[in-house]
């Protein structure tokens, strides 16, 4: 992109179906924010952030197994609706 020739530094973040949940950019700024309240306001519950944010991965991929079917009729059922 032609904004980037402005920019210092960039990161690439990996988006996708075979990529981590902990690496995309929500998940990623939310992990930062959790830090940084940590460090400024030492976060009680940054222990518990760390811990649940460690199983992110397996709840998300457990999940998906469970309503792929659901989801592939919803895509099927509804592909041709306007969406306003």
């Amino acid at each position: 992109a032609e904004l980037l020739q402005w920019a210092d530094q960039n990161l690439l973040y990996k988006w996708g179906d075979d990529t981590l949940v902990t690496e995309n950019p929500m998940a990623l700024i939310l992990s930062l924010c959790m830090d940084t309240l940590y460090q400024v306001e030492d976060f009680a519950e940054w222990q518990a952030f760390q811990h649940g944010f460690a199983q992110i991965d397996t709840v998300i991929r457990q999940a998906r197994a469970k309503v792929v079917t659901r989801c592939a009729a919803f895509a099927e059922r509804y592909q041709h609706e306007s969406l306003f």
